[in-house]
């Protein structure tokens, strides 16, 4: 247990910065239109869109994460389904912004 509680909580800790980060305007960009692209066409992207849609991501990862805990804590499984609902949330919001930002552009 103490084991699940370390891994859960650094990748916590660490969706919860990279969210912050992307929130900023200075984290990651995990979208893969931005990732592949070229150097000339990366420069006339809307960095703003990538970054937002990597902060959100990262904040639902964060918040399944602490789902998890507060099921280990607690012992209720009814945080595991939170959690889960969570990452289907995500992985909904990833797929309808990542074709939301290309439309735009």
């Amino acid at each position: 247990m103490p084991f699940r509680l370390a891994l859960f909580g650094t990748l916590m800790a660490a969706s919860y910065i990279l969210s912050l980060l992307g929130f900023l305007g200075t984290g990651i960009i995990i979208d893969d239109h931005y990732v592949f692209a070229s150097k000339e066409a990366e420069k006339k992207m809307d960095k703003r869109a990538y970054h937002l849609q990597s902060a959100i991501i990262f904040l639902c990862l964060g918040t399944m994460f602490l789902s998890h805990i507060l099921r280990i804590l607690s012992g209720f499984v009814v945080f595991s389904s939170i959690a889960c609902a969570i990452g289907f949330t995500a992985l909904i919001y990833a797929i309808v912004s990542h074709y939301a930002i290309r439309k735009k552009q």
